[in-house]
């Protein structure tokens, strides 16, 4: 397998910190624009709630995922950045595709959408303070650079959670609702 034209070991082995290190300070305000939701782009805050737990661990054929792994998936790296935000370290002993794509049960379905509408409020908290966004993460770039990032791999998952309730018919979000 390569990654940007090298092979998946040589991209494992390279040495991250030698690149040149990304700073970003992303304030609230784009915060919220780049979680949150705004104009075309489905609010989380919105449209997950209107999610029923039928709908969120319906499997789609031909999907590999349930709206409520997705969902799981996500949360779980965005609790995870948060905290490296604050300043926790990464867990030596993770096993990606594994630690990262946590089981979920129907009568958790509630409590994991209102915690990651949570998480989203407390990045935009994050990026009210430099201290918080300019401390360094990864070797190569600042948490306001892994916070944005973290907004893409959101951006990613709900727009595969959207197209799942499209496929199931149970989309029903409006722009105007954000």
């Amino acid at each position: 397998m390569t990654c940007f034209g090298i092979s998946k070991q040589t991209y494992l082995n390279y040495n991250h910190t030698a690149m040149p290190k990304h700073e970003f300070y992303p304030d609230c305000e784009l915060m919220e624009w780049l979680l949150g939701g705004y104009w075309e782009f489905a609010g989380p805050r919105v449209f997950l709630k209107e999610v029923s737990t039928v709908a969120a661990f319906r499997q789609s054929p031909g999907a590999p995922y349930t709206v409520a792994r997705l969902l799981a998936h996500a949360n779980w790296w965005q609790r995870m950045r948060i905290e490296i935000a604050k300043g926790a370290e990464f867990p030596p002993d993770f096993t990606p595709q594994a630690d990262d794509w946590p089981d979920v049960r129907p009568e958790d379905w509630e409590a994991l959408v209102a915690d990651f509408i949570s998480g989203i409020d407390e990045i935009i908290a994050l990026a009210d303070g430099d201290e918080a966004m300019g401390r360094e993460v990864y070797g190569d770039r600042n948490a306001g650079a892994m916070l944005v990032s973290h907004a893409a791999h959101n951006a990613y998952h709900l727009g595969q959670i959207a197209l799942l309730l499209k496929m199931q018919g149970e989309w029903n979000y409006s722009p105007a609702a954000n």
